[in-house]
C-alpha cells in the first residue's frame, strides 16, 4: 500500500471514530440536556474545572465505558458514560430510585422522552441523570451523565475557527488529555458541498493550515490538515435526512507549541 493510500485509510478510520463519538454525544445533548433543564428549572453552564465530581452509583449487571470524563459541551461541564446491562429498564430505574431516595435534594425525579426513560437527582451544584431504554430481549442500554449547573451558553468554536456565512455551529465539545487540547465541532449548512468545501478550505489555507490528505466523493469530503503543533480532521457529508450538509471537525492542539 502506498504512503498516500495508508494516509487516506487512516483518515477514513478517524472519520468513523469521530462520527461514532458524535452520535453518542448528540444523543446526550438531545435527550439528557433538555431533561436536566426541565427537571430543575435551571440553565446549564461552565465552571466546574478543578471541582470534585460527585460519584455516580454503578449500574447493576452492566458493562460501562466512558464517553467523556471531563468535557464542555456548549459551555456545559459534563461527564458522560454509556452502559449495556443485563438488567431490565425497570430494574435499572428502581436501582437508582432506591439509591437516591434519601438524597438531601428530595426524592429523585422520573420522566420519559421518546423511547428513553430517565431518573435524576441533584447533588449540590451537580445534576446526575440516568437515561435508559430496552436492548435485546430483557436487557437495557443507556447513558450516565453528571452536569455542573450554572448559566447556559451558546456553542462557541475556537477563536481561530473560520466564521463562514450560512454555517450554523450546533455543538462544540472541548476536552484536555495531558498536553493535548481538543475541540470537536458539529455544524450544518444549506450550501452545496463543493461551495462549502472550497470556502472552508480557502479560509483554513489563509490561516496557515496545510492539507496532508484528502478524499473527495460525490456526497462527502474528508481532509487531514496540519499547522505547527496542531492537527485538524474534517468530514463534510451530505445530509440524507434533509437538504444540506453536516460538518464534523476534530481540532487537536498540543499545549506549548506555537500556532
Amino acid at each position: 500500500m502506498t504512503r498516500l493510500a495508508k494516509g487516506l485509510t487512516r483518515l477514513g478510520h478517524r472519520a468513523g471514530r469521530w462520527l461514532s463519538q458524535w452520535r453518542c454525544v448528540a444523543r446526550w445533548c438531545v435527550v439528557c440536556l433538555p431533561a436536566v433543564c426541565h427537571a430543575t428549572g435551571l440553565s446549564p453552564a461552565a465552571g466546574a474545572r478543578g471541582a470534585a465530581w460527585p460519584e455516580m452509583p454503578t449500574v447493576p449487571k452492566a458493562r460501562v465505558a466512558w464517553v467523556a470524563q471531563e468535557v464542555r459541551i456548549n459551555g456545559v461541564p459534563a461527564r458522560i458514560a454509556r452502559f449495556e446491562s443485563d438488567a431490565s429498564v425497570q430494574e435499572v430505574l428502581a436501582h437508582y430510585q432506591a439509591h437516591w431516595s434519601a438524597a438531601p435534594a428530595g426524592p429523585p425525579r422520573a420522566g420519559r422522552l421518546g423511547e428513553w426513560q430517565l431518573v435524576s437527582t441533584l447533588h449540590g451544584p451537580y445534576h446526575l441523570v440516568v437515561q435508559v431504554k430496552p436492548q435485546g430481549g430483557t436487557g437495557s442500554e443507556g447513558l450516565l451523565s453528571t452536569v455542573h449547573m450554572k448559566e447556559l451558553r451558546s456553542p462557541e468554536p475556537p477563536a481561530d475557527w473560520p466564521r463562514l456565512d450560512g454555517v450554523q455551529i450546533r455543538q462544540v465539545m472541548a476536552s484536555t488529555d495531558g498536553s493535548q487540547h481538543s475541540h470537536h465541532l458539529l455544524a450544518t449548512s444549506e450550501q452545496k458541498l463543493t461551495r462549502l468545501r472550497d470556502r472552508l478550505m480557502a479560509s483554513l489555507k489563509h490561516k496557515g493550515w496545510r492539507v496532508q490528505h484528502e478524499v473527495h466523493t460525490p456526497s462527502g469530503y474528508l481532509a487531514n490538515c496540519h499547522r505547527a503543533g496542531d492537527t485538524l480532521d474534517i468530514a463534510l457529508t451530505q445530509d440524507t435526512a434533509r437538504p444540506g450538509l453536516t460538518l464534523v471537525a476534530n481540532w487537536v492542539h498540543t499545549v506549548g507549541t506555537a500556532r
